[in-house]
């Protein structure tokens, strides 16, 4: 980073659209017109950055997110990412994301070994990040079954900031559990971001969590971004109708916002 620069952005989307093939309705029928997941989205994460994704399902937000990571190519548009080690996802499901038979302390490890962490440093790697995390050490010799659903999400969490990404993309990651872990793990993810100075891409339904983790919230609807605002601004003078909507469906944030 130069003196005086601004860093790069964690991640620029530019036009990004995602079509899915529909099946034929029969053998000889001709082929219907592909579905669009996500239609022309322009986006961008600032370095340390967070941004939050909401809508409801089927709006395009999880697409886009899968797209940022490389989980999912663009049917077309461009997709650059900053400097830094590679993304990392945390997913809904944390026990569906970690390797069930192999211990919590061996799946960190194997991250570091992908980016050639040596071997020497390993260990001290592995116990700093459980602490980082919040787990307990003996939490390094469990397997996933093992845990609660909040330390399995702290677990998954670990692994991917083992090697700090410069963008760390959340699907969803609290809607597994309940409010009191939920908001443990949004206090967590806040202060890995600052502490470790990443940028987080944050895609949610719930409205709560967006406001208590994002600068600045983008509203997608059928596969368009339809609002995007700072965090507050959005919530205290919503512009489009269909963030009302949204708003007005939640009373907790309704109330905030009122």
């Amino acid at each position: 980073m130069v003196p005086g620069v601004p860093p790069e952005p964690a991640v620029i989307v530019r036009g990004a659209v995602r079509e899915f093939a529909r099946p034929k309705p029969y053998p000889f029928a001709k082929r219907p017109e592909p579905f669009t997941a996500v239609a022309g989205v322009d986006l961008e994460v600032p370095h340390a950055g967070s941004v939050a994704i909401v809508g409801e399902s089927g709006s395009g937000k999880s697409t886009l997110l899968r797209m940022v990571v490389g989980l999912l190519e663009p049917t077309r548009g461009d997709i650059t990412l900053g400097p830094g080690a590679p993304p990392q996802m945390i997913f809904q499901d944390a026990g569906a994301s970690l390797t069930p038979w192999m211990p919590i302390g061996k799946q960190i490890e194997e991250r570091l070994m992908a980016l050639d962490v040596p071997q020497s440093e390993r260990g001290a790697r592995v116990a700093a990040t459980l602490e980082a995390v919040g787990l307990p050490a003996e939490a390094q010799t469990a397997v996933p079954r093992a845990l609660s659903g909040g330390q399995r999400q702290r677990a998954a969490i670990a692994r991917a900031i083992a090697v700090p990404p410069a963008l760390l993309a959340c699907d969803e990651p609290v809607s597994a559990l309940d409010v009191s872990l939920a908001a443990q793990v949004l206090n967590l993810l806040c202060h890995l971001r600052e502490t470790l100075n990443i940028a987080l891409l944050f895609v949610t339904h719930d409205l709560a969590a967006a406001r208590a983790v994002a600068d600045e919230v983008v509203v997608m609807q059928r596969g368009e971004i339809v609002e995007r605002a700072p965090t507050e601004q959005l919530f205290t003078a919503p512009a489009h109708p269909y963030t009302r909507e949204l708003i007005a469906a939640v009373p907790e944030v309704r109330e905030v916002a009122a």
